[in-house]
């Protein structure tokens, strides 16, 4: 009897943990893409301690960085059969050009100080996102 109490309690966790997390990224879901931006924009401002001025300049390329993410994810979503190699290869080097963009962007606003926060946070969140994977499946 002990055994099966035991048994049930450690199910109805795992549900209640499952549950959990599949309701905050429905959460994230539901917000529209200048949500997003906002949210995102007001967190930098916090983390890198940003002016109003810079939070403005800032707002524009976190829009776009979201909506090109949001409509890489429809189109890809449509899509059955995965990429070929060339195309791997082309879609690898314009993320890579479009991250080399942004970066040029947000250094003529940032100051250096900011700048390094803003690149250890950048790293932080790619190492993370490894981890992130790896944890939900």
């Amino acid at each position: 009897m002990k055994n099966v109490m035991i048994a049930i309690m450690l199910l109805v966790t795992v549900a209640m943990t499952a549950q959990r997390n599949r309701g905050q990224n429905e959460r994230l879901s539901e917000m529209s893409v200048e949500e997003k931006a906002t949210l995102a924009t007001k967190k930098a401002t916090l983390a890198l301690a940003l002016d109003d001025a810079q939070s403005k300049k800032m707002y524009p390329i976190i829009l776009a960085q979201i909506t090109k993410r949001e409509n890489f994810r429809k189109s890809r979503k449509d899509e059955t059969e995965k990429p070929s190699k060339e195309d791997r290869i082309k879609m690898g080097n314009e993320r890579l050009d479009e991250k080399i963009a942004m970066q040029r962007q947000v250094k003529a606003i940032l100051n250096d100080e900011q700048f390094q926060k803003w690149q250890k946070h950048m790293l932080r969140n790619k190492r993370d996102r490894g981890k992130h994977k790896k944890r939900v499946k």
